[in-house]
Protein backbone atom coordinates (compact mmCIF):
# COMPACT_ATOMS: atom_id res chain seq x y z
CA UNK A 1 0.00 0.00 0.00
CA UNK A 2 2.62 2.40 0.45
CA UNK A 3 4.20 2.13 -2.74
CA UNK A 4 0.18 2.51 -4.60
CA UNK A 5 -0.03 5.55 -2.06
CA UNK A 6 3.18 7.47 -2.18
CA UNK A 7 2.65 10.78 -1.76
CA UNK A 8 -0.77 11.24 -1.33
CA UNK A 9 -0.70 9.22 2.18
CA UNK A 10 1.57 9.04 5.25
CA UNK A 11 1.94 5.21 6.63
CA UNK A 12 3.24 6.12 10.64
CA UNK A 13 3.97 2.66 11.51
CA UNK A 14 3.41 1.49 14.60
CA UNK A 15 2.95 3.73 17.45
CA UNK A 16 2.43 3.23 21.15
CA UNK A 17 -0.84 4.79 22.72
CA UNK A 18 0.13 8.56 23.01
CA UNK A 19 1.41 8.81 19.93
CA UNK A 20 -1.61 7.38 18.62
CA UNK A 21 -4.17 9.88 20.62
CA UNK A 22 -1.67 12.51 19.38
CA UNK A 23 -2.13 11.48 15.69
CA UNK A 24 -5.34 11.18 16.35
CA UNK A 25 -5.73 15.07 17.69
CA UNK A 26 -4.49 16.36 14.63
CA UNK A 27 -6.26 14.25 12.31
CA UNK A 28 -9.00 15.91 10.27
CA UNK A 29 -10.86 12.41 9.53
CA UNK A 30 -10.71 9.30 11.10
CA UNK A 31 -11.17 6.38 7.93
CA UNK A 32 -12.48 2.94 9.27
CA UNK A 33 -12.73 1.03 6.31
CA UNK A 34 -13.98 -2.34 8.22
CA UNK A 35 -17.68 -3.97 7.65
CA UNK A 36 -17.24 -6.78 10.14
CA UNK A 37 -15.73 -5.54 12.91
CA UNK A 38 -18.35 -5.50 15.85
CA UNK A 39 -17.88 -2.49 17.58
CA UNK A 40 -14.63 -0.63 16.71
CA UNK A 41 -13.06 0.80 19.62
CA UNK A 42 -10.97 2.77 17.16
CA UNK A 43 -13.87 4.67 16.33
CA UNK A 44 -14.43 6.12 20.22
CA UNK A 45 -10.38 6.67 20.38
CA UNK A 46 -10.98 9.14 17.23
CA UNK A 47 -14.23 10.49 18.76
CA UNK A 48 -12.74 11.42 22.05
CA UNK A 49 -9.95 13.08 20.08
CA UNK A 50 -12.29 15.40 18.38
CA UNK A 51 -12.25 13.52 14.96
CA UNK A 52 -15.48 13.02 12.93
CA UNK A 53 -15.40 9.34 11.41
CA UNK A 54 -16.13 8.17 7.96
CA UNK A 55 -17.30 4.25 7.80
CA UNK A 56 -19.55 1.97 5.99
CA UNK A 57 -23.79 2.13 7.17
CA UNK A 58 -22.73 -1.80 9.24
CA UNK A 59 -22.87 -2.86 12.40
CA UNK A 60 -20.39 -1.66 15.03
CA UNK A 61 -20.09 2.34 13.51
CA UNK A 62 -24.15 2.67 12.95
CA UNK A 63 -24.23 1.73 16.51
CA UNK A 64 -21.87 4.71 17.14
CA UNK A 65 -22.05 7.26 14.54
CA UNK A 66 -24.63 9.72 14.14
CA UNK A 67 -24.89 10.51 10.70
CA UNK A 68 -24.08 14.23 9.80
CA UNK A 69 -23.33 14.72 13.65
CA UNK A 70 -20.19 13.39 14.35
CA UNK A 71 -19.41 11.36 11.11
CA UNK A 72 -20.86 10.18 8.27
CA UNK A 73 -22.26 6.33 7.21
CA UNK A 74 -22.42 5.00 3.31
CA UNK A 75 -20.91 3.23 0.47
CA UNK A 76 -17.99 5.28 -0.29
CA UNK A 77 -15.58 6.43 2.19
CA UNK A 78 -14.29 8.62 0.15
CA UNK A 79 -17.94 10.94 0.13
CA UNK A 80 -17.91 10.06 3.54
CA UNK A 81 -14.57 11.22 4.62
CA UNK A 82 -15.14 14.70 2.39
CA UNK A 83 -18.30 15.44 4.24
CA UNK A 84 -16.83 14.89 7.56
CA UNK A 85 -14.77 18.15 7.32
CA UNK A 86 -17.74 20.26 7.98
CA UNK A 87 -18.60 18.46 11.32
CA UNK A 88 -18.32 20.52 14.92
CA UNK A 89 -15.68 18.07 16.63
CA UNK A 90 -17.30 19.22 19.48
CA UNK A 91 -19.86 17.00 19.26
CA UNK A 92 -17.47 13.90 18.41
CA UNK A 93 -16.27 14.52 22.46
CA UNK A 94 -19.56 14.53 23.22
CA UNK A 95 -20.51 11.03 21.36
CA UNK A 96 -17.20 9.76 22.83
CA UNK A 97 -18.23 10.50 26.56
CA UNK A 98 -21.22 8.16 26.17
CA UNK A 99 -18.46 5.48 26.40
CA UNK A 100 -16.63 6.03 29.60
CA UNK A 101 -16.38 3.63 32.18
CA UNK A 102 -18.42 4.88 34.73
CA UNK A 103 -21.79 4.77 31.69
CA UNK A 104 -20.86 1.36 31.00
CA UNK A 105 -20.56 0.26 34.87
CA UNK A 106 -24.17 2.05 35.44
CA UNK A 107 -25.37 0.65 31.91
CA UNK A 108 -24.22 -2.99 33.68
CA UNK A 109 -26.06 -2.17 37.10
CA UNK A 110 -29.22 -1.59 35.49
CA UNK A 111 -29.35 -4.98 33.52
CA UNK A 112 -28.56 -6.84 36.30
CA UNK A 113 -31.65 -9.47 36.87
CA UNK A 114 -32.28 -9.71 40.74
CA UNK A 115 -33.13 -13.22 42.58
Amino acid sequence: MEKEFKGSAVFVGRKKATEVADLLSISDVFVFPSKTDTFGLAIIEALACGVPVAAYNVQGPKNIITNGVDGFLGGSLKANALKCLNIDRKNCRKTAMKYSWDNFTDEFIKNLVHI
